[in-house]
């Protein structure tokens, strides 16, 4: 009998820091390197792509364990940093923003208030990071880098 529930605790145990140990759902984490691709403005149906004038792209690091975060970067002009939380249905709250401030071109300048009001995300199944803003009215678009 003792043996019988030795290897029942042991089984139990096993089981407990196997199942500790699994990766997080690729769908419910920021985590990564990602490049802005594009802003879309859903109301109107509009895109507006990464202009080729841009001194470098827009790159964002995400890490985060499927529930706090933090990100750093780079906009065309400025390094930036903070941290976010993740809510159950893809929810998003930016908790800080940091960064150098200066002078952006129009395009890269919608960066830091748009994380700022951010609400929502998802990974698509083409994995594409969309980050929702303005009271979901309009998305930042993220490619992954590999």
């Amino acid at each position: 009998m003792t043996v019988i529930r030795s290897c029942m605790i042991l089984a139990l145990i096993c089981s407990l820091s196997w199942a500790g140990c699994s990766k997080p759902d690729p769908f419910h984490t920021l985590s990564g390197n990602w490049t802005l691709d594009r802003y879309v403005d859903i109301d109107n149906e509009t895109v507006s792509p990464a202009p080729g004038t841009l001194p470098r792209d827009v790159s964002l690091t995400f890490s985060d364990n499927g529930r706090r975060g933090t990100f750093e970067g780079v906009t065309a002009t400025n390094l930036l940093f903070g941290s976010y939380k993740l809510f159950d249905e893809q929810g998003l709250e930016t908790t800080e923003i940091n960064g150098s401030l200066r002078g952006e071109p129009d395009w890269s300048d919608d960066v830091w208030p748009s994380l700022e009001s951010a609400i929502a995300y998802l990974i698509t199944p083409d994995f594409e990071l969309e980050i929702y803003f303005d009271e979901g009215r309009s998305k930042m678009v993220f490619v992954r880098e590999r």
